[in-house]
């Protein structure tokens, strides 16, 4: 779909409440106008539909603002499309009463409107693409949401059938009513009848009169007798009204004397002087009677407020009977200072219970760890005691029969012992090994002989024993000096961590478990002690605030009723002095009525003695106006049966004309006349006919579309209940076209309802607008411009309808530009806010001055 034109801005002058030019920005937005009603918001939709239409009446000087422009009404839209700019200005000169329309480029080349805008020649009471939903104005405009059946037949391309059945349908009727237009529309043997019927009609007339006859003979009077006794009658009644009477009248026939005196006699000369006279006096008496109502009035209304002024004084001394003003100020400063104090004081103790917090979490741990500790540290150095001396008695018996130093010296020479028994056995060893390799007979070291080798010899067999016991003893003797030696070093551990346990304690142990534990207690009992003020504080503050903040209200509220009273009585006073200057103006307008003087004291005793006398007068002169008027009605008895004469004569006259005009000549050609004319009026009727029957058919093609469509608007915009389906219907209309209209009802019991019978408010004004998003809908709005100007829509609708209504226009805002103007904000604008956003203009009328017209200034929701 192409890019359609939007309204950019817009500049009016001299339209209705406009004046000098003044131009509204949109910017090609939908926008909301904001305002209250009477201020010219209706203003701004019709100067657009005004520019671009004109109005379908000839003279359009009514739209024109008279008071306070003397210039050209004139209004200019800006249109824009992407790059394109067009400008629409129509204006209405001021000696003139029809406008003229121009369309200008930015280049000042002139184009038609119908050139521009093709489909616009649709517009003045046909299809549109710029709809107006206006207010109930007296004039709709071009595209009227009301005019629903306009649309559809533009949309649908019936609008040149209708309208060619609607020209024949006034051919038809101007023919019809032509002469004897009645007699057409009857067969011409009842035209007969009703010949006949008037010839009876007279007879039976002339037969009543002369049944009861006005006048005294036998015998009915001559014309000439009957006209004798109407100029008798004349000068009878000229002498009665005192006028002179025509010398002519003899000339005249009867009907123009019945005339004249029938002028004379209802002359409103007659009695002329006592009906004003009455008049004047029963306005004086009515003009008294009202001041007398007003001057009590102005009295009972001085008494109420003075006693009503005298209430609120005394209610106004009795509230500061005890304080003033400023003194109760005071009181609310410092109960606010105080309130300030207590929650200041119970933040106070909320941070330090949770200082106290923070403390324990870490100082308890901490505390609790070195108390036990320390009982670790005692608990160990008790055992420790215990178990040194145990080593100790150990180590004592261990070296009882032989100490360390002989123990080790023994291991010593054990080691020594064992080391040269091995060396001696190698060597014996060795010897012999030589000795019996080389059968030496003596040792050829040390020279011994032969023996002494046999002995060594035998001796080596005694050293394996001897070194076997060597490592014995010493296996005993190490084992013996690793168990002194263990033991000496587990006693120097035991000595070692019992120093070091004495060292990491202090001197008193006992004395500083003490202080540990008073320490934690300490804390302990700080924590309760903050937690406890805490709570307490929680508590108390929280009702103390409450206590306080009503007594402020309670101070605020005398404050305020001592305001409202001194305002009441400053009300009160200025209303007596204006009911003191109307009691003063009452006064003055009894003086003026009965002529007293400016000195002359008013009062209601007074009004009612001038009421009564001016009642007694008005009785008096209505007796002498009664006495007239009797004698007045005695002369038109005597014209009524002299009327009765004339209309004797003259019906016996029109029975003889009506009983030879169905012989004469002009019958027979009246009655080809009307045969020619039948003839054609049937042919009218048969082309009308035709193209109903065509129009019809071409309607019901699309019926079911739309019908479906219009109910689901419907049911969307109004939720109705009772009544939940529309349709659209076809009815006859008087003046020949077919009219087409919604209904509401229930589709399954085929009962259909006007909506003005059956539904509220709230629905009536949503069905105004349904045929809009019926045509959106359907696609029937394509053309280059596409515009829905809203004349305050939601009257009666509640919240949820409004909203369903604004979800509708946004969704009609996707293809056209949408204006609306109401003067219910706080209805709209959260849903402006939240469905349009910056998507949307928001303008609010902010004034109005006769002299300059309205204020407009954007605004942001």
């Amino acid at each position: 779909m192409t890019e359609k034109f939007r309204l950019e801005s817009i500049v009016i002058e001299g339209f209705k409440g406009f004046t000098s030019p003044q131009e509204i920005k949109l910017n090609g937005k939908s926008t909301f106008v904001f305002g209250p009603n009477g201020w010219g918001k209706s203003s701004i939709l019709e100067a657009v539909s005004w520019c671009m239409f004109g109005l379908d009446r000839e003279n359009e000087s009514e739209i024109r603002n008279r008071d306070y422009y003397l210039g050209d009404c004139r209004v200019e839209i800006n249109l824009i499309r992407n790059k394109d700019k067009l400008k629409i200005i129509r204006k209405l000169r001021a000696d003139s009463g029809k406008s003229d329309v121009r369309i200008v480029s930015p280049q000042g080349d002139e184009k038609k409107l119908t050139e521009t805008f093709p489909q616009l020649r649709k517009l003045g009471g046909l299809g549109a693409n710029v709809l107006f939903a206006g207010q109930g104005t007296a004039h709709r405009f071009v595209g009227d949401l009301n005019k629903f059946k306009d649309v559809i037949d533009a949309y649908l391309e019936l609008d040149r059938l209708e309208r060619l059945r609607k020209l024949l349908f006034d051919e038809a009727k101007d023919r019809k009513e032509n002469h004897y237009e009645k007699q057409i529309k009857k067969v011409w043997s009842e035209f007969e009848k009703e010949i006949d019927k008037k010839i009876g009609d007279v007879g039976s007339r002339l037969k009543n009169i002369s049944s009861n006859p006005p006048w005294e003979s036998t015998v009915p009077p001559t014309e000439s007798e009957t006209k004798t006794r109407l100029e008798s009658l004349y000068k009878d009644v000229c002498s009665f009204q005192n006028i002179s009477p025509e010398d002519s009248i003899s000339t005249l026939p009867m009907k123009k004397i019945i005339d004249k005196i029938s002028l004379i006699l209802e002359s409103p000369t007659f009695g002329a002087g006592l009906e004003d006279t009455i008049k004047q006096k029963k306005s004086s008496n009515s003009s008294l009677e009202d001041v007398k109502r007003r001057y009590e009035s102005l009295l009972n209304d001085i008494n109420r407020r003075q006693n009503d002024k005298q209430r609120c004084e005394g209610e106004l001394n009795n509230l500061l009977s005890t304080e003033n003003e400023e003194k109760l100020k005071k009181r609310i400063e410092s109960l606010e200072i105080e309130c300030k104090n207590l929650l200041q004081e119970l933040e106070t103790a909320l941070s330090e219970y949770r200082k106290i917090e923070n403390n324990c979490a870490i100082r308890l741990p901490e505390l609790d760890s070195e108390i036990k500790n320390l009982k670790l540290k005692l608990e160990r150095l008790s055992t420790l005691d215990q178990e040194i001396l145990k080593v100790e008695q150990t180590l004592g018996t261990l070296t009882k029969d032989i100490s360390e130093d002989e123990l080790t010296k023994q291991l010593g020479e054990a080691e020594n012992k064992a080391g040269k028994l091995g060396e001696y056995f190698d060597l014996i060893n060795k010897t012999a090994e030589y000795c019996s390799k080389h059968a030496c007979t003596q040792c050829p070291i040390c020279e011994s002989n032969s023996e002494f080798l046999q002995k060594l010899s035998e001796k080596k067999n005694d050293i394996p024993e001897q070194i076997s016991h060597t490592k014995k003893e010493k296996a005993s003797l190490t084992e013996q000096l690793m168990k002194i030696q263990g033991t000496r070093s587990n006693f120097l551990i035991l000595k070692n961590e019992k120093e070091d346990i004495v060292r990491s304690i202090p001197e008193n142990p006992n004395q500083k478990m003490r202080e540990l534990e008073r320490e934690r207690g300490d804390l302990i009992q700080q924590k309760e002690i903050a937690y406890s003020k805490k709570e307490e504080m929680s508590k108390e503050v929280p009702e103390r605030r409450e206590e306080i903040q009503k007594e402020i209200f309670s101070i605020k509220q005398t404050l305020e009723t001592v305001t409202n009273l001194k305002t009441q009585i400053q009300n009160y006073e200025t209303e007596l002095r204006d009911s003191d200057d109307k009691k003063r103006k009452v006064e003055k307008d009894v003086r003026d009525i009965l002529g007293f003087s400016a000195d002359t004291e008013i009062d209601l005793k007074k009004l009612e003695n001038a009421i009564i006398n001016i009642g007694s007068e008005i009785q008096n002169l209505e007796r002498e106006l009664n006495e007239k008027t009797s004698g007045l009605n005695t002369y038109k008895s005597r014209l009524k049966e002299l009327k009765r004469e004339v209309d004797y004569h003259h019906l016996l006259k029109l029975s003889a004309n009506l009983s030879g005009f169905k012989t004469s000549e002009e019958w027979r050609e009246v009655e080809e006349q009307i045969k020619e004319y039948l003839a054609m009026l049937d042919s009218f009727q048969e082309i009308y006919e035709a193209l109903g029957d065509a129009y019809t058919k071409a309607f019901n093609e699309h019926l079911t579309a739309i019908n479906q469509t219009v109910c689901e608007v419907y049911k969307t915009l109004t939720n109705q209940v009772s009544y939940p389906d529309a349709r659209v219907s076809q009815i006859s209309s008087d003046s020949g076209s077919i009219e087409i209209v919604i209904e509401v009802g229930v589709s399954k019991k085929d009962i259909w309802r006007k909506p003005t019978e059956v539904l509220n408010e709230q629905a009536k004004n949503a069905v105004v607008l349904v045929p809009y998003f019926a045509f959106s809908e359907l696609g029937m709005l394509q053309h280059d411009l596409d515009f829905l100007l809203i004349d305050d829509p939601s009257r009666s609708f509640d919240v949820t309808h409004l909203e369903l209504l604004m979800k509708l226009l946004k969704s009609a805002s996707d293809h056209a530009q949408l204006i609306l103007v109401t003067h219910e904000k706080e209805k709209f604008e959260g849903s402006v806010r939240t469905l349009f956003g910056i998507t949307a203009n928001t303008l609010e009328v902010i004034g109005f001055e006769p002299e300059s017209g309205p204020k407009i200034k954007e605004v942001s929701l």
